[in-house]
């Protein structure tokens, strides 16, 4: 089942169940797949990976907004959002740990003789591709310049 009729047949469950924060959020993301399926120039399909990237997104858009919500001390904002993060979160693979990323970033930069930080772009066009949803980029990011530097 791929993640799009996971997200069709979850929306269907919380419409029956009337989970407002689920449909809410389920609706989002088709909103989202919708506007990237409409995109001129289009090439290719709507995949999995596609959609993993814009939950994540979707999600960074959320911690971003509660973030905001927290500092103005709107409680009830804040708790929306952080409701919506775990439905979005449901979806995602389980993240790597520190450990984990740091042993395959490290293997990625053995692999294509990256030596200094002039090879950053080389690392993170493959690490972002190969890590897609189980890594946050700001992570990847840090990772592959604590190890070039």
């Amino acid at each position: 089942m791929t993640l799009i009729e996971k997200i069709n047949k979850d929306l269907s469950l919380a419409m029956k169940a009337k989970d407002s924060v689920k449909l809410r959020t389920l609706r989002a993301v088709k909103s989202m797949i919708s506007l990237e399926d409409s995109k001129k120039n289009k090439t290719t399909e709507i995949n999995d990976e596609i959609v993993l990237k814009l939950i994540s997104k979707a999600i960074k858009q959320r911690n971003d907004s509660a973030t905001i919500y927290k500092n103005a001390d709107r409680t009830e904002l804040y708790s929306q959002e952080i409701a919506e993060i775990e439905v979005l979160e449901s979806y995602m693979p389980k993240q790597l740990t520190d450990d984990e990323l740091t042993k395959t970033i490290e293997e990625i930069v053995t692999n294509c003789n990256a030596t200094s930080m002039k090879d950053m772009g080389k690392v993170m066009k493959i690490v972002t591709k190969e890590l897609v949803g189980i890594a946050d980029s700001k992570r990847i990011s840090n990772t592959v310049k604590s190890i070039l530097c």
